[in-house]
C-alpha cells in the first residue's frame, strides 16, 4: 500500500496593506494591527509592526480555504500615507499611541508590585553596607540595627 501525500504548499502572493498601528488583545500583548485592500483589519503578532501608521506596505500572504489569512516574511515598506488629515490615519494613531502608553504603565505597574515599601525602606541602610569594606563591618552595622530594632520593642 503507497501512502499519498495530500498536503499542499499554499498558493503565496503579494498584496497591499496598509498599517494601521498597534493594540493591545486581552492577554495585553501587543498585536501588529494590518487593513487590507478591502478594509478588512488583521491582527499579528508585534513583530510584524510597521513604522508608518497609514502607509502602505507589501505584504506576501497565502489564504486557506477556510478564509484564513497567513502572512509570510516582514511587511516591506511601499508608499507613504496618500492623505495626512485623513480622520482614519488619525484614529489610529490614536489607537497606537494609546496601546503603547497601556504597555508602558502596566510595566511601571509590574516594577512597582516586585518592590515593597519595605524593600524602599531598607535601600539607604543596604548602599551604606553596600560600602562597607569586610564582612565585620557589615556584621557590626546588622547587630547594630537588630540592637535597635529590639531596643524600640522593650519600650513598647
Amino acid at each position: 500500500m503507497t501512502a499519498t501525500d495530500t498536503t499542499t504548499t499554499p498558493e503565496k502572493f503579494t498584496e497591499h496593506w496598509t498599517w494601521a498601528g498597534r493594540r493591545l488583545n486581552h492577554k495585553d500583548e501587543v498585536r501588529a494591527v494590518w487593513a487590507g485592500p478591502d478594509g478588512t483589519q488583521r491582527s499579528y503578532p508585534a513583530k510584524y509592526a510597521g513604522k508608518v501608521i497609514g502607509g502602505t506596505y507589501s505584504v506576501t500572504i497565502s489564504r486557506s480555504a477556510d478564509g484564513a489569512t497567513t502572512l509570510w516574511g516582514i511587511p516591506v515598506f511601499f508608499e507613504p500615507p496618500h492623505v495626512d488629515d485623513d480622520p482614519q490615519f488619525l484614529d489610529w494613531a490614536i489607537q497606537d499611541g494609546t496601546c503603547m502608553a497601556r504597555k508602558r504603565l502596566k510595566a511601571m505597574e509590574r516594577a512597582a508590585a516586585k518592590q515593597s515599601p519595605l524593600d524602599r525602606a531598607l535601600e539607604p541602610i543596604l548602599d551604606i553596607a553596600a560600602r562597607m569594606r569586610t564582612n565585620a563591618d557589615r556584621d557590626a552595622l546588622a547587630a547594630y540595627i537588630i540592637r535597635e530594632i529590639d531596643r524600640s520593642w522593650a519600650t513598647r
